[in-house]
């Protein structure tokens, strides 16, 4: 290899060793940081929230009312009686008054124009001839 073949290794190898070494350190300090954060997270002001709030919620379900269901007894008749809650029926809205609905008639209010008689034999004779 001579001198020239040595000094384009070396201005094209240098420089692309020195980029992969960048990348790999920005790389792990980045993964070292997500790793910092995800165990110190609760280290923020809303962090520290988050955690007291869910502290506060598990400590009032621990305390809360349990819902105690009948004993039932051998012969599977409940030693209590339940009540029965109904709904309220829905409330039923007054009717309202529609004026401009009409009640339909049975037939039309005016009676049909008659027919042309011209028209009306043209057509008879039109239907004669499809026989």
């Amino acid at each position: 290899m001579n001198g020239l073949g040595l000094a384009a290794l070396v201005v094209v190898a240098v420089p692309l060793i020195a980029v992969a070494v960048w990348v790999i350190r920005e790389l792990r300090s980045a993964q070292r940081r997500r790793r910092f954060l995800a165990k110190h997270r609760n280290r923020s002001v809303a962090g520290i929230r988050e955690r007291v709030e869910r502290e506060r919620a598990e400590e009032r379900a621990a305390q809360a009312d349990t819902e105690v269901f009948p004993v039932v007894m051998p012969d599977d008749v409940p030693t209590t009686v339940l009540p029965t809650v109904r709904p309220e029926p829905p409330p039923v809205m007054p009717q309202r008054v529609r004026r401009y609905v009409r009640r339909p008639s049975p037939r039309p209010r005016k009676p049909l124009p008659r027919p042309e008689t011209e028209l009306m034999q043209r057509i008879l004779d039109g239907l004669k001839r499809l026989d």
